[in-house]
């Protein structure tokens, strides 16, 4: 497989913490958990995939305590995550692993990453044993920051933070995926211009999305 090379790539700080959890007693931070999770459902909602986990079994690979796997209509969902506060605060309905994906021995109809890919050291590694852990036909989606978009030009993008190991483009992501066996079904950008009024951020975001340069994108493809 050829190597891919990421927009920028930084230091892992030596002191991080996780970002959503109190890795050294399991606590909550805060409830940046459930807006994030309240705003992945939108997303889904908005490309037309929300109704494809009805019934579904579920990997969330990186899925915090399982807030978002929680607001899915799927029948089986399990959640994979390295930090222990994860695991300590799962929500009830939700099986949360503690650890990698590699860890998991089962295959899902959806196989699922929300910001996840940025953080890990082999981007197509990840990549495929992501599908690696799907079911043939069946459908794996990975959101990330976008590095083509029109933000990631300033060196105050919001995305650019010292924890973000890679930052992928849409080519660079999507040929990563198709590289790993999958065929794209839906791409979708959004988000992140900044304004000094919110009706004028709200009408920039909007023509950002419909040109596909918003700084957050979701890929969306099936397993041959």
């Amino acid at each position: 497989m050829k190597p891919y090379y990421a927009l920028c790539q930084m230091p892992m700080p030596h002191d991080a913490d996780g970002v959503l959890y109190n890795d050294k007693d399991g606590r909550e931070l805060d409830d940046r958990a459930d807006s994030f999770a309240r705003s992945c459902v939108r997303t889904l909602r908005d490309v037309g995939y929300y109704d494809s986990f009805v019934g579904k079994s579920v990997l969330d690979v990186g899925c915090g305590r399982g807030v978002l796997l929680s607001m899915l209509p799927a029948s089986v969902r399990i959640g994979v995550d390295p930090q222990t506060g994860a695991v300590h605060n799962a929500v009830p309905c939700v099986r949360v692993v503690l650890g990698t994906i590699e860890k998991i021995r089962l295959e899902f109809d959806i196989v699922m990453s929300w910001h996840v890919v940025e953080h890990v050291d082999d981007p197509p590694a990840f990549v495929c044993d992501m599908v690696a852990h799907t079911k043939p036909g069946m459908l794996v989606m990975i959101a990330t920051p976008n590095a083509d978009s029109i933000m990631a030009r300033s060196e105050s993008w919001r995305c650019r933070e010292p924890f973000h190991k890679y930052l992928l483009g849409r080519r660079l992501l999507r040929n990563l995926m198709t590289d790993c066996g999958l065929v794209i079904e839906r791409k979708a950008t959004w988000g992140g211009f900044p304004a000094p009024r919110k009706a004028w951020q709200e009408a920039a975001n909007q023509v950002l999305k419909a040109c596909g340069h918003g700084d957050v994108q979701l890929i969306i493809a099936r397993k041959l």
